[in-house]
């Protein structure tokens, strides 16, 4: 089977979720905006694969609160925090079959919060292992090192698909600032501190 459908409406993409092994957080749901899928179906009734592409355009979900769930990232970077999450864009690739799905090329824009970015899996009982890169629009903590408004904060994203955790990669945090604030160094200091913080991010905690 091929579904190619440019332009429909969120809810009706909604209702075919189930059928990709894509589970929304519990007690949320989408609302408004627009979709588009490209997808194709093979194999057996029992054991499917599908592949191709889902995006969703000026959709709300509601009853998850995004920024919320990133608490610790929030109050480092200001994200402000709603019950409901507005987004401009979700986009990504999408493989599934009975082994679990692949979730490739992942980009998000969320106006409140930023712009994410990543990849992962969630498994036959559907637990995640997703590891994306938000680059924030800060208002908090961060932005006294980081002067120009924007963080890259790396986490990953664990739990199951009802009940998703986000886990900020804090080393990572720190680490992205401060290379960002020795970009404009073009000095041997400035690259002598800059492999500096190269090192500090690959050391392992004893």
């Amino acid at each position: 089977m091929k579904l190619a459908a440019p332009a429909m409406e969120v809810q009706e993409l909604a209702a075919m979720l189930p059928a990709l092994n894509i589970v929304l957080p519990m007690g949320s749901s989408l609302e408004g905006g627009t979709a588009s899928a490209n997808v194709t179906v093979d194999g057996v009734t029992d054991k499917l694969v599908s592949n191709g592409t889902l995006a969703l355009q000026k959709t709300r979900l509601t009853g998850f609160d995004l920024g919320s769930k990133m608490n610790m990232v929030a109050k480092l970077t200001g994200v402000k925090l709603s019950p409901n999450t507005e987004f401009d864009n979700i986009s990504a690739g999408v493989h599934s079959g009975p082994e679990g799905t692949k979730v490739e090329s992942i980009s998000v824009i969320a106006p409140a919060i930023g712009e994410l970015n990543g990849a992962g899996t969630i498994s036959p009982s559907n637990a995640l292992d997703f590891k994306m890169r938000a680059n924030l629009h800060t208002g908090g903590v961060l932005t006294i090192l980081n002067t120009g408004g924007q963080t890259a904060v790396p986490f990953s994203i664990q739990g199951t698909a009802s009940e998703p955790k986000f886990v900020p990669d804090v080393k990572g945090i720190i680490g992205g600032v401060a290379m960002d604030r020795l970009k404009p160094l073009d000095s041997d200091i400035g690259k002598e501190a800059t492999g500096i913080v190269n090192l500090f991010r690959k050391k392992k905690p004893n």
